[in-house]
């Protein structure tokens, strides 16, 4: 499990070694969350985060404790999360970074041809922009250094091609497209 607040799952031995390796989906906090190793000591799975969310994006995950699901909708920000919190599992103060953007899977309408801009339309911050290419294929393109990582780009896709990935994972994307162009 890494630190950085996005928990993988452990694989047991026996799966890797019979070859049943799936790739898990990341685990995402809430905003203001302190880093992993202290959240889960933190948080007792209580439901006060979930309860006061007025966007309905916050669950109890499979680990008993308090996950965003992006898809649901957007994080604002608001903190009411963090006010509802009285372990301290949700500190601005200690919080880590927020290191999550969206990253645009090879199934985008936008990537086939078919005009679709629902998620440059959807994101305020404007983050998501399109360059045109041949055949009348446009190119998605993220700028992290605008993007909130709100996730409101992900509920408003029409088929699902867009996942949230922390940033460093990102970076790594694109340094692998840059060298196989």
């Amino acid at each position: 499990m890494r630190d950085g607040g996005f928990m993988a799952r452990d694989i047991a031995r026996r799966d890797l070694l019979r070859g049943r390796v799936k790739p898990v989906a990341a685990v995402f906090r809430p905003p203001f969350a302190v880093l992993e190793t202290v959240f889960i000591d933190l948080c007792k799975g209580c439901p006060n985060c979930i309860d006061v969310c007025p966007e309905n994006i916050l669950r109890v995950g499979a680990d008993k404790r308090a996950e965003l699901v992006f898809g649901r909708g957007e994080c604002t920000f608001c903190g009411d999360c963090e006010t509802a919190c009285g372990k301290g599992a949700l500190d601005k103060q200690n919080a880590r970074p927020w290191g999550v953007v969206p990253s645009v899977k090879g199934g985008c309408l936008a990537f086939n041809s078919i005009v679709c801009r629902a998620c440059g339309d959807n994101c305020d911050e404007e983050a998501i922009s399109f360059r045109l290419m041949v055949n009348g294929r446009s190119l998605p393109i993220v700028d992290e250094a605008t993007c909130t990582g709100c996730g409101a780009c992900i509920s408003v896709c029409p088929n699902g091609s867009i996942a949230m990935i922390e940033k460093a994972e990102a970076q790594n994307s694109v340094a692998r497209e840059g060298a196989s162009s």
